[in-house]
């Protein structure tokens, strides 16, 4: 979104962020919390907060596991002086005390536990602090386009950002909004910490992260231009999808990518390219030994899912093959799973359309949402989703271009609507 577009909320959003954003001696970025300025009285979440952590207390000295990665999170977010513990009589009336719980993820290459910050808990006086938060849309570029340019470059790579949302402090007097309960040990006392950086699960923090992103590039056109335009351009969120058209070139976008973002207090780190130029340098601690990059707008386990392939550097899908067919088949359930294929590029359209005519099909006989729908579409919805499958076979070059000089690059777009279907075209001159 241009900022020179941006009105009421979004305008005020960005004001306070501009007006109040400024670095510590380390380079580190400290923020202020977007708060509304017509709220008057949060109220209190202290007794919420606390039934609810003695719940999930019980719960994990139920599974002893899951308690030990759930106490090793907390102990690093101590050790790296993400959070600090305050004293009772520290703890302002006006404090606000955020429940947490577990989130275990399967698929992920880094951490399986999350532990997840809910900043939407109502307090005593019927308001959460998410409600007192604006919420700007983040300040980057659509998926769309940022794997579409992704696809124009000979020489590619990808990293991430470490704990980026925790890399940026949050203004001291509003750390009070970040309280949580926690020990480690039933056997201690209960003990109170406050959050010292933008907190997952509060509303406003996807837009401090990116715009803060967009901030650091703006502080470094002069001492890093290359990376400060990757930056304001091939981010999403905290992933990076870039690449140049020759070996010289990407090593130097690299070098920079890396110190700017360092220099913000960022380190990038799980590392894939399709030369292995581009890695062999490189700390291994910050490279993926795995070759596949998920490409998704979310966390969630899709039905459909694409990926890139840095070792043959193709796009690839995976499926969920573990397609259970015992659950009633509804309109609900068919909608629930059609929301779940994600093709970004619309590399699989023509297929995803199937599913989306079988919609079209059940809005045309009126059911209620749950009711079974008639055989002859259960029979072409369960047959849609086991022919899926065939896709995991499936592999498309990711480059659109080969190793010459490009003079003009085009993608020439067209629509049928008569077919219900569309289609595309690159066009391309060259020397």
């Amino acid at each position: 979104m241009s900022d020179t577009l941006l009105t009421g909320e979004d305008a005020f959003c960005e004001k306070i962020y501009c007006h109040t954003v400024k670095t510590n001696e380390e380079g580190r970025f400290i923020v202020q919390l977007p708060i509304k300025s017509n709220i008057i009285n949060l109220g209190s979440t202290r007794e919420i907060a606390l039934r609810q952590f003695l719940l999930l207390e019980k719960h994990l000295n139920r599974n002893p596991e899951l308690k030990q990665q759930y106490a090793k999170f907390m102990k690093e977010y101590e050790d790296l002086n993400h959070m600090e513990l305050v004293n009772d009589d520290e703890v302002q009336k006006s404090g606000y005390h955020i429940p947490h719980h577990a989130v275990v993820r399967e698929n992920s290459t880094t951490t399986k536990l999350r532990v997840v910050f809910d900043a939407s808990c109502k307090s005593d006086a019927n308001c959460s602090l998410n409600e007192c938060l604006m919420v700007r849309p983040v300040v980057q570029e659509e998926l769309f386009s940022i794997v579409l340019r992704f696809c124009s470059h000979i020489y590619v790579m990808i990293a991430d950002i470490e704990k980026m949302y925790r890399q940026i402090l949050v203004e001291p007097q509003q750390t009070q909004y970040q309280l949580i309960f926690w020990r480690e040990d039933s056997s201690q006392p209960i003990k109170t910490y406050r959050f010292l950086t933008v907190t997952y699960g509060t509303a406003s923090a996807p837009f401090l992260a990116t715009r803060t992103l967009k901030q650091l590039a703006l502080h470094s056109v002069n001492t890093f231009p290359k990376a400060a335009e990757v930056i304001l351009t091939d981010f999403y969120v905290d992933d990076v999808l870039t690449g140049t058209n020759s070996i010289s070139e990407a090593l130097e976008l690299q070098t920079q990518l890396i110190k700017c973002c360092k220099q913000g207090g960022f380190n990038l780190r799980k590392w894939r390219a399709n030369n292995h130029q581009l890695i062999e340098n490189l700390q291994p601690e910050n490279c993926d030994s795995g070759h596949n990059y998920y490409i998704t707008n979310d966390h969630t386990v899709k039905t459909l899912g694409i990926h890139w392939n840095s070792q043959n550097d193709t796009f690839q899908f995976t499926i969920n093959t573990d397609i259970k067919d015992k659950n009633r088949v509804t309109k609900r359930t068919i909608l629930s799973e059609v929301s779940k294929l994600f093709d970004p590029l619309g590399l699989v359209s023509p297929i995803i359309l199937k599913a989306k005519v079988i919609i079209q099909d059940l809005w045309i006989l009126k059911l209620s949402w749950d009711d079974s729908v008639p055989i002859h579409i259960h029979t072409k919805w369960i047959q849609f989703k086991h022919s899926l499958a065939d896709l995991n076979q499936l592999q498309i070059p990711r480059c659109i271009i080969s190793d010459f000089h490009i003079i003009s690059l085009q993608l020439h777009t067209f629509s049928d609507a008569s077919q219900v279907g569309y289609g595309a075209c690159v066009y391309i001159r060259s020397e």
